[in-house]
């Protein structure tokens, strides 16, 4: 007498257990989207060190009670006579090379029909890069590392879209890992136009040497949890500094940064819910990382 199939218990697992857990998963994609999916955000409670254990450290905490300064704008031009189109949204100045970033838009929004341009203001020279075709583009700024001159931007893709849509790009990401995080980083070779992918980032600022930059990672939903991280042009290493939570999950952070004149440290300060996800400890943090030694100092009662 013939045994029954393998294969009608395999269909029915796959009837009873399998399809029945992908759809619901793939209904939760499409109404809540896939949350920190492909962000990368990291889990790195700190080992703070003392302030007043390093007196590189206290000079840079003197510096950085003194107020950052203000950050140069583009000048204004009369209407039709700027040598770019549109309004500005974003600039960025490289005082050493007296070189100009500046996006703007020509659409109804600042998302819309966006335009990268260089400008040298003793020559004059405008020049647009080719960075903003197809993509929504923010925060772009020149760094330079040896011989490599790069503009470093970020691309916003929105999980916000039709639920169709949103699984579909779900399904892609598996392939294409650019494609599973809200906000992404790239790297636009001056020289070449080459382009490169550099990782899930957002909130991104150039150390004032250029050859870094500090940035974020979290979830696509913000989720309330976010990972510090320097990017090195140089190497093309990223590390990571510290997590921090949201005061409030849901509320978004609390807490900024700021580089110090000569690009070796780094302060972030305001507060945070703590260094854990599922340990909330709402707290007032006043840190500095030094690049270098990759070690980071509790400065909350120095200089006070």
């Amino acid at each position: 007498m013939p045994k029954p199939s393998n294969k009608r218990w395999v269909l029915a697992l796959l009837m009873a257990v399998v399809f029945p857990a992908l759809a619901v998963h793939l209904s939760c994609v499409a109404v809540l989207g896939p949350g920190s999916w492909g962000s990368e955000v990291e889990e790195k409670v700190p080992q703070l060190l003392p302030a007043q254990s390093s007196q590189e450290v206290l000079d840079y905490v003197e510096e950085f009670s003194r107020d950052a300064p203000d950050k140069p704008k583009p000048p204004e031009f009369p209407a039709g006579a700027a040598p770019w189109q549109g309004k500005i949204f974003w600039s960025d100045y490289d005082q050493r090379d007296d070189l100009w970033i500046v996006a703007t838009y020509t659409g109804k929004g600042w998302t819309d029909q966006q335009h990268v341009y260089l400008w040298t203001p003793a020559t004059n020279a405008v020049e647009e890069l080719n960075v903003a075709r197809d993509k929504i583009v923010r925060r772009p700024v020149v760094l330079r590392g040896g011989e490599r001159q790069v503009l470093l931007y970020e691309r916003w893709k929105s999980w916000a879209v039709p639920a169709a849509a949103k699984i579909g790009r779900y399904l892609r990401s598996y392939l294409d890992a650019t494609l599973r995080p809200e906000f992404t980083l790239h790297a636009y070779e001056l020289d070449t136009g080459k382009e490169s992918y550099v990782g899930p980032g957002h909130s991104s600022l150039a150390a004032p040497n250029r050859r870094r930059v500090v940035f974020l990672r979290s979830g696509a939903l913000g989720v309330g949890f976010y990972s510090v991280h320097v990017w090195n042009l140089e190497n093309d290493r990223t590390e990571t500094v510290v997590s921090l939570a949201e005061v409030d999950p849901g509320s978004g952070r609390a807490f900024d940064y700021r580089w110090s004149a000569d690009s070796k440290a780094l302060l972030i300060t305001g507060s945070a819910g703590g260094f854990a996800r599922r340990k909330h400890d709402p707290q007032r943090v006043r840190m500095i990382y030094v690049v270098e030694t990759a070690l980071l100092y509790d400065a909350s009662g120095a200089g006070e």
